[in-house]
C-alpha cells in the first residue's frame, strides 16, 4: 500500500495507510474547532484522527474493549488484520465514522408501553459481618453494610455514573442481609430498557448459602412465592422516536405534539422529545394543481391545501413522510419496505460484515454499512465509507477500494481492480507459472480488492500470462498467436520504456503508476556455471500436429515433420519466449538440421536452449492429441508415449532488475547502469537492446 523511497529507505504510503511498511489502515480524520485545536499544543492543523473526539484503536484493541452496550469485550480478535485495521471509539456525546457528529439525547418512547427492569439480591447470611460490593457495567460501589436499609443501598447505587436513577425495595426482610434471609429488589428507572445484570461480591467476613443475584426472569431462592425478576423492555432511543436528530448541533427536532421530557414522560430539560404535551396536531398538506395540455399533465404554481388532524408525525409534506401507513389510534408509522425511522423519512441501508467494531471470528459479525460508513437516507446507499480516506466502497461499504490517481482513474488506467479470489488465478510460482491457487474460502476473498497491473507483450525476457479474466476489462486475449485481439499500437507504446528497442515492461506498484525495469543476468555473480536452460524433446510419430505450451501460452498447431528452424520459429512466437536455439541430433550424434521433429524410425533428440529466459525454467508442456502413428499401423497410438520432454541442463542465470548492475527508476522503468555496464543482448559479452545492464564494457 505504498512506494519505497529508495534514497531514504522510507515507504510513502497510500492515503489512509501508515506504518513503517504501510501495513496499517489509519483512522479517519475530521475537522476540529478553533477552541479544540488550541488544546492540541504543537498541532497547527485543524484536523485530527477521529476528529480529536475519540480514540483510534485496532481491531485487536476494540475486541477487548468493554462498554457493556456496543462493545462487549467478550473475546479477543486474532485475525491477520487484528493490528492493521483501525477505527474510532468516540467519546461520550459524539458518533460517526470519524466522531464528527454530535449525539442527540435518548429516551423512552412515551407512547409505547413497557416495563423497567427489576433484579433481585438474595442474601441469607450464616455469618453476618461486613457487607456486599455491588458492581454494574464495570463500576463498583463501596462496601454496603449487611444491615443497610433501602435508602442507604439506593444512595450507593445512585452514585454509579451509569445509573441515573434506581429504586430499591425490600421484598422480604428489612435489611440487605440477615440470618433469616432478605430479598432486595432493584428497579432500573433511568436509563430505561434492558440492563446488564449486576454483580455482587462478599466483603468484611460475610458468609452464607444464599447470596446471589436473580435477573432475567429468575426467582428468589430465599422465598419461593415472591415476584420473579424481569427484564426491561422500554426503549432507549434517539429523540425518543418522536423527533429527528440534527447531528451538527446534537439537538432533537421534535414532531408535533412532543417536546423535551424529564426522562419519565413528563416535561423536562433532557431534550429527548419524550414528553407528549398534546395528542393530536394540526397540519396542512400542500398538493399542486395539475393542468392537462395536449394529453400531458403539468403541475402549476397553485396548490390545494388539505388540513390534517393526526397523532402521526408530519414530515416532508405528508404523514409518515408519504413512505408509510399511519396508525390513527396510536400515532405510530408503519414504514413501507426500504424505509425506516419514526417518521419513515429515510431509506434504509443494508448490512455487510463488520470491518470494525465487533468483527467476531473471521468477520462473521454484521453491521449497517459494515460499521465503517454512513447511511444516506435519500438513496438507501452507504456513503463516507471509511471516512475521508475512501479506503472502502460499495453500496454497503462491503469492499476495500483500489487506489486511484489524481485524476480519479482506478489503478491509474494501467490495471484492473480485482478481488483476492480473482487475483489468486494470476498468482505465480517461482518459475513464473500460474500456481493454481484457489482463494475462495477466507472471509476476505470477495471483499478485499487491489490493482492487478497490465503486463507487456513479451519482446525479450518479459512474459505475458493468459489474461482470461481481464479480457473483458482490457479487450485483450493472448491465448495463441493466431487468435490474438492485441493491444492497439497506442496501448503497446505505453509499455515501451526506452531508449532500447526491447525495453517494454510491465506496470507495477499498488496503484500501477510505476513501471518495472528490464531484467537480466548479473555477470559478476560467482559460484555458478552461468548456463542456459536446455530441455530435450523426443517424439515418435509420422503424421498429424501437436501443441506446445510454455507459461500458459500455447503455440499454433505444429506439424510432426517441422524442421529445427520451423520449431524454433513457432516457439519464439509465444509471448513468453524471446529467443531459443533448437538443435536436432540423430542416433549417431550428428546434427540433423533438416530432419523432422517427430519420427518413428530415427532416434532423434531435439535440444531446446533458452537464450533470453533465465534461471530454472518450467518444462514445456505438450498436447499430442493430434499426433498420428500410421507407421505402427495404429492411428492415435496413445498407449505408447508419443512425446516426452525433460530437463537436460538446469539454467542458473539470474533474472533480476537491471541485472544487479544498475539502479531502477520505476517512475519511468529505465535502468541507470553502473560504470562499465550497459544494455546487453542477453549475455555479458555483447551489447544489445534489452536495457538490462548485463553487458560489461570496462
Amino acid at each position: 500500500m505504498g512506494t519505497c523511497d529508495r534514497s531514504a529507505g522510507i515507504c510513502k504510503c497510500r492515503k489512509g495507510f501508515g506504518g513503517s511498511a504501510c501495513d496499517m489502515m489509519l483512522c479517519p480524520i475530521g475537522t476540529i474547532s478553533d477552541i479544540e485545536a488550541h488544546a492540541y499544543l504543537g498541532f497547527t492543523t485543524k484536523t485530527q484522527p477521529c476528529s480529536g473526539r475519540g480514540r483510534c484503536l485496532s481491531l485487536r484493541e476494540i475486541s477487548q474493549y468493554k462498554d457493556y452496550s456496543t462493545y462487549l469485550g467478550y473475546t479477543s480478535y486474532f485475525g491477520w488484520d487484528a493490528d492493521m485495521i483501525h477505527g474510532c471509539l468516540c467519546d461520550s456525546g459524539w458518533e460517526g465514522v470519524a466522531c464528527e457528529k454530535r449525539s442527540c439525547p435518548k429516551g423512552d418512547d412515551p407512547y409505547t408501553p413497557g416495563l423497567d427492569e427489576m433484579q433481585l439480591i438474595d442474601c441469607e447470611c450464616s455469618k453476618c459481618l461486613g457487607g456486599l460490593y455491588i458492581s454494574f457495567n464495570g463500576l463498583q460501589t463501596p462496601l454496603i453494610p449487611y444491615d443497610a436499609e433501602e435508602e442507604v443501598i439506593q444512595f450507593y447505587l445512585s452514585r454509579l455514573p451509569l445509573l441515573s436513577k434506581v429504586t430499591v425495595k425490600f421484598l422480604y426482610g428489612n435489611q440487605l442481609c440477615s440470618k433469616t434471609g432478605s430479598v432486595t429488589s432493584i428497579v432500573f428507572k433511568s436509563p430505561p430498557g434492558p440492563q446488564n445484570s449486576i454483580a455482587i461480591t462478599k466483603g468484611g467476613g460475610l458468609r452464607g448459602l444464599h447470596i446471589a443475584v436473580r435477573a432475567k426472569g429468575d426467582s428468589s431462592s430465599v422465598v419461593q412465592d415472591l415476584t420473579a425478576s424481569y427484564p426491561g423492555n422500554k426503549e432507549y432511543v434517539e429523540c425518543s422516536n418522536h423527533g429527528i436528530c440534527d447531528y451538527t448541533t446534537g439537538i432533537c427536532n421534535c414532531f408535533g405534539g412532543y417536546k423535551s421530557s424529564d426522562g419519565f414522560g413528563n416535561s423536562g430539560s433532557i431534550g429527548d422529545c419524550g414528553y407528549q404535551y398534546k395528542v393530536f396536531s394540526n397540519y396542512t398538506k400542500f398538493t399542486p394543481y395539475e393542468t392537462v395540455l395536449n394529453g400531458t399533465a403539468y403541475n402549476t404554481t397553485l396548490y390545494h391545501e388539505t388540513h390534517i388532524h393526526s397523532k402521526c408525525p408530519f414530515v416532508n409534506n405528508d404523514l409518515c413522510s408519504g413512505n408509510g401507513q399511519c396508525d390513527a389510534s396510536t400515532g405510530i408509522c408503519y414504514c413501507n419496505s426500504g424505509y425506516g425511522g419514526p417518521a419513515c423519512a429515510n431509506r434504509t441501508c443494508e448490512s455487510s460484515f463488520a470491518w470494525f467494531g465487533n468483527p467476531l471470528y473471521s468477520h462473521t459479525g454484521t453491521a449497517v454499512c459494515g460499521g465503517v460508513g454512513e447511511c444516506d437516507g435519500d438513496t438507501g446507499k452507504c456513503i463516507n465509507c471509511g471516512g475521508n480516506w475512501g479506503v472502502f466502497y460499495g453500496d454497503r461499504c462491503e469492499y476495500m477500494s483500489c487506489s486511484t490517481d489524481t485524476y480519479g482513474n482506478t489503478c491509474a488506467n494501467n490495471g484492473a481492480c480485482l478481488t483476492l479470489r480473482q487475483m489468486a488465478r494470476y498468482a505465480y510460482n517461482e518459475q513464473k507459472e500460474l500456481s493454481q491457487v484457489d482463494y475462495s474460502t477466507p472471509w476476505d476473498a470477495d471483499h478485499v480488492r487491489g490493482c492487478v497491473c497490465n503486463r507487456a507483450i513479451s519482446v525479450d525476457n518479459q512474459y505475458f500470462p493468459d489474461y482470461r479474466q481481464i479480457i473483458d476489462v482490457h479487450g485483450f486475449n493472448a491465448s495463441t498467436l493466431n487468435d490474438t485481439v492485441a493491444y492497439t499500437d497506442e496501448e503497446i507504446i505505453r509499455f515501451y520504456r526506452g531508449p532500447y528497442a526491447y525495453s517494454a515492461t510491465d506496470f507495477t506498484n499498488y496503484n500501477c503508476q510505476h513501471a518495472l525495469c528490464p531484467k537480466g543476468d548479473n555477470p559478476r555473480t560467482v559460484n555458478r556455471n552461468n548456463t542456459n536452460e536446455i530441455q530435450v524433446l523426443h517424439c515418435q510419430a509420422d503424421n498429424g500436429t501437436f501443441l506446445l505450451t510454455f507459461r500458459e501460452n500455447t503455440t499454433v498447431p505444429i506439424s510432426f515433420n517441422a524442421t529445427a528452424s520451423e520449431l524454433e520459429y513457432h516457439l519464439e512466437q509465444l509471448y513468453t519466449i524471446g529467443d531459443v536455439l533448437v538443435t536436432f541430433i540423430g542416433g549417431q550424434n550428428y546434427h540433423r538440421v533438416n530432419h523432422s521433429v517427430c519420427s518413428i524410425w530415427d532416434n532423434v533428440t531435439v535440444y531446446i536452449e533458452f537464450l533470453t529466459e533465465f534461471g530454472d525454467l518450467p518444462l514445456i508442456q505438450a498436447d499430442t492429441s493430434g499426433i498420428m502413428n500410421y507407421g505402427f499401423g495404429i492411428q492415435n497410438y496413445h498407449d505408447h508415449q508419443v512425446m516426452n520432454i525433460s530437463e537436460y541442463q538446469k539454467g542458473d542465470k539470474e533474472d533480476i532488475e537491471c541485472s544487479g548492475q544498475g539502479l531502477c527508476d520505476q517512475s519511468v522503468g529505465v535502468c541507470t547502469c553502473f560504470d562499465g555496464f550497459q544494455s546487453s543482448n542477453g549475455t555479458s559479452k555483447s551489447p544489445g537492446q534489452r536495457g538490462d545492464c548485463s553487458y560489461f564494457n570496462p
